[in-house]
């Protein structure tokens, strides 16, 4: 079952074709369920061929992963295929592809028409690997097919306009607008480094394991959610695993003396919420 913020997503993208709009950009911050909503679009039209670009080799994994939970049918089915070094399933009618591998020539040519193409993490979508895969499957005509660019941030770090390859945002959730629970840690983000607009995960990784952040999100899934499954990933690259509460407390360690401070938002569904967002873990360190 959608959530409400889920349904208007499908209801805008399809008004927004109504208005002509063949590239569209949705913006959902982490753990709102993206996948959820574009495998329900895929679902609503069976006849239709779709592609998946992703930005990275190891996020194909990682998406499969997220199809099999939410349309594990499509899986069952033998629907979905992979472009990605050795493998070239062209010829699937959901096409998983990492742009690095589909943005070589002779990949490419092999590909075939597609009737909708899902771009994840689309804040990359100005570059050329991304338009030189846009421009062979004909996106930038109107009578291209369906291009759905999914992202947290609309913003990039260079400035470069993401309006040079989506006409419109047609569909924006901020995270204060969906149901969480505030966690806050004893970490403080104003010495981080930036680099390419996002902080340096090393540095950012170290900072919230002082904090103690999976304890605490842990506390708060158990406090506040319990009773419902969510996942987590130690890296982006494998499979997510049911939660499962500590069996006890982590021994405590020497942590910076800090106040604590609140340092963003956390569903109740995702620990992932606490690699925090650009915006709200500079508001919280400010």
């Amino acid at each position: 079952m959608l959530r409400p913020y889920q349904a208007e997503c499908l209801a805008a993208i399809q008004n927004a074709i109504t208005r002509g709009r063949k590239r569209q950009l949705i913006v959902l911050p982490t753990a709102a369920g993206k996948t959820v909503i574009f495998t329900r679009w895929i679902a609503l039209h069976p006849g239709e061929r779709w592609l998946i670009l992703v930005h990275r080799d190891e996020l194909v994994t990682q998406t499969l992963s997220k199809l099999a939970d939410a349309a594990p049918w499509l899986l069952a089915d033998g629907a979905v295929g992979v472009i990605k070094a050795e493998r070239n399933d062209v010829a699937a009618r959901v096409i998983v592809a990492s742009v690095q591998t589909l943005a070589r020539p002779n990949r490419l040519a092999q590909l075939g028409p597609v009737d909708g193409i899902i771009v994840d993490e689309a804040h990359h979508a100005t570059a050329e690997t991304y338009k030189r895969i846009l421009a062979a499957c004909g996106a930038y005509y109107t009578t291209g097919p369906l291009v759905l660019g999914w992202t947290a941030t609309a913003d990039r770090a260079d400035g470069e306009a993401l309006g040079a390859v989506f006409e419109a945002i047609v569909y924006e959730q901020p995270m204060l607008a969906l149901h969480g629970i505030q966690v806050k840690l004893a970490a403080e983000f104003h010495d981080l480094h930036i680099s390419h607009g996002d902080f340096k995960p090393a540095e950012l990784g170290a900072l919230l394991a002082d904090a103690d952040a999976p304890v605490h999100a842990a506390a708060a899934y158990r406090e506040h959610a319990e009773d419902r499954t969510g996942s987590c990933s130690r890296r982006p690259w494998q499979r997510p695993t049911r939660w499962r509460p500590p069996s006890a407390s982590r021994a405590s360690r020497p942590r910076r003396s800090m106040a604590p401070r609140p340092s963003t938002s956390a569903t109740p569904s995702s620990t992932a919420s606490l690699a925090a967002r650009r915006r709200s873990s500079a508001t919280a360190g400010s």
